[in-house]
């Protein structure tokens, strides 16, 4: 298979996010305590609702530890970032205990997800992590450094770092993965099918791996680049296929762990029309449609039902031979829809999921 591997520098658009965890704290610093703070990093859309925080003290029986303080995720200050959406709570002063041997817990209604402890290790007396025990986080706060300090987690090794001076509360941590794989997309160009990465770091990657697949389960190697300390980077598919053509990026990092990027579709239907994909699926308030056309021209779209009523309706401009439209659903009900999309005598359909 021929394959051209094309490096440029680009802009960003999202991050890359397999997280769903505890990512930061901040619990003592010199003087009174301030700006004690817990973080939490989730995929971006995901369902909140049965999620908690709940702390332990381990300050009287070092060893064993009670609950002290259980707070939703709901309660949290939320903000996305790329593929994340990010949740910080704000304790009042001495809101956190500030050890030996105290911990915290991310719950999921009554599944312990993860469960932590500072200053030492806990075994639970109580609560939802009740006969757990923690794994201790092997770094401290010893109440030397600034109010705005915190300790962060590194998403890929699993690793705590103290940083005394400066926290990242509410946006993704300098250290979450050791690639920001920004942005992923597949572009059908007609004669080849481009796909598109950039990254803001590249500490600890050996090789970028391009992967394909017509099912979106079986995928194979197509081509493999090395980072060059740049920010982007394209790879031309020479010879895409008809029907589906499936792509994902495998990141290979120099400690021997491997992650992926999502999942990006390209449909060729022999026809000048193409549409690349609808995101996301299940979707909840909003679907973003991308195709491509081979002229520009007005691309009349249309929402179905499952009885083919239409739904909601919009036109939309094709320039330079793409188009991207952000429609919202917010009044439907959940269930399946299809997207119909026309130009001139050409047609084409994709189904998707409200929930």
């Amino acid at each position: 298979m021929k394959q051209i591997f094309t490096l440029f520098i680009g802009m960003c658009s999202y991050a890359f996010s397999t997280a769903q965890q505890i990512t930061e704290i901040h619990y003592d610093n010199t003087g009174a305590d301030a700006n004690e703070r817990i973080e939490v990093t989730f995929p971006i859309g995901t369902d909140i609702s049965t999620w908690n925080v709940v702390l332990y003290n381990g300050s009287t029986t070092p060893s064993a530890a009670v609950q002290y303080t259980t707070t939703a995720l709901s309660a949290f200050t939320k903000t996305t970032e790329g593929l994340f959406d990010i949740y910080v709570f704000a304790y009042p002063a001495n809101g956190l205990q500030n050890g030996a041997n105290d911990g915290f817990a991310l719950v999921n209604g009554a599944t312990v997800v993860e469960f932590f402890s500072y200053e030492g290790v806990i075994t639970a007396l109580d609560g939802p992590a009740a006969g757990l025990t923690a794994t201790d986080i092997a770094v401290s706060e010893p109440g030397t450094g600034t109010n705005t300090g915190s300790i962060q987690r590194n998403s890929s090794t699993g690793a705590w770092l103290v940083d005394p001076v400066n926290n990242s509360f509410g946006s993704l941590n300098a250290l979450l993965l050791p690639v920001k794989l920004i942005s992923f997309e597949a572009v059908n160009k007609v004669t080849y099918i481009a796909v598109n990465w950039t990254v803001a770091q590249e500490n600890g990657i050996t090789s970028y791996e391009l992967e394909k697949s017509s099912n979106g389960i079986n995928f194979q190697s197509i081509g493999s680049v090395n980072p060059q300390n740049i920010s982007a980077y394209s790879f031309q598919d020479l010879q895409p296929t008809a029907g589906n053509n499936y792509y994902r990026l495998k990141i290979k990092e120099n400690n021997g762990t491997e992650s992926f990027s999502g999942i990006q579709k390209v449909k060729i239907n022999g026809q000048a029309l193409t549409l690349q994909t609808i995101y996301p699926s299940p979707a909840k308030n909003w679907i973003n449609i991308k195709l491509t056309h081979k002229t520009d021209a007005i691309a009349q779209i249309v929402v179905l039902d499952r009885n083919g009523k239409p739904v909601v309706t919009a036109n939309a401009s094709i320039v330079n031979g793409i188009m991207t439209k952000q429609l919202n659903i917010q009044t439907l009900s959940s269930g399946i829809y299809f997207v119909k999309v026309t130009v001139g005598t050409e047609m084409v359909t994709e189904k998707f999921i409200k929930q």
